[in-house]
């Protein structure tokens, strides 16, 4: 039996952070979906200065040396706001990823209530929030609350919204994205604008 599971967002950058997650997640699952999506229902203000295309790309350059890692282009390619119930169906049904899980973030988590579809989710894959030791995790109905498997992972705190700044700014990025990322940012001249 194949372990698969699904970790998606905005990827935008990828950067070292995303990165130990996807050791640590390669470390436990046989596959690792990574999904970045076209535009996230929940962040549709913040993808106009780069590509989805570009974002796939970033993935791809830095996930190269992770062989149970793989670059998804499905959500991208559907050109729409990306909902997880339609990509988990998507990977059970038509890809035949039977024994898939999703992984999510701690704010993610604190948030999966207003989620498309939030209980169908829970009802067809097991969910894994992925938290920093000692982050708090409460969410409001306990209920809930048991539903969810937690996962704390020794990760690095990096914001891409924080990278974006500092390219903007034109600071360093070097500790906090991989060399091929940081090198694809350059050549394309991504974030260079508000």
């Amino acid at each position: 039996m194949t372990k698969s599971i699904l970790y998606g967002g905005t990827f935008n950058p990828i950067h070292n952070g995303h990165l130990r997650v996807l050791e640590f997640l390669s470390e436990h699952y046989d596959r690792v979906i990574l999904m970045p999506n076209f535009v996230s229902p929940h962040k549709t203000d913040i993808l106009a200065d780069v590509m989805s295309e570009d974002r796939y790309q970033m993935c791809r350059r830095a996930t190269w040396r992770l062989p149970k890692v793989y670059v998804s282009s499905y959500e991208i390619n559907e050109e729409e706001p990306s909902y997880t119930i339609d990509t988990i169906k998507y990977l059970i049904y038509n890809r035949n990823f039977p024994h898939l899980e999703l992984a999510i973030g701690t704010d993610q988590y604190l948030n999966f209530d207003n989620w498309k579809a939030a209980q169908e989710i829970l009802s067809l894959v097991p969910v894994n929030v992925i938290s920093r030791p000692g982050y708090i995790t409460n969410y409001p109905d306990n209920t809930i609350k048991s539903k969810f498997n937690f996962m704390a992972v020794d990760s690095i705190k990096i914001s891409s919204t924080d990278i974006r700044r500092r390219i903007l700014n034109g600071e360093s990025i070097s500790q906090l994205v991989p060399t091929a990322v940081e090198t694809y940012i350059k050549l394309r001249f991504l974030y260079k604008t508000v």
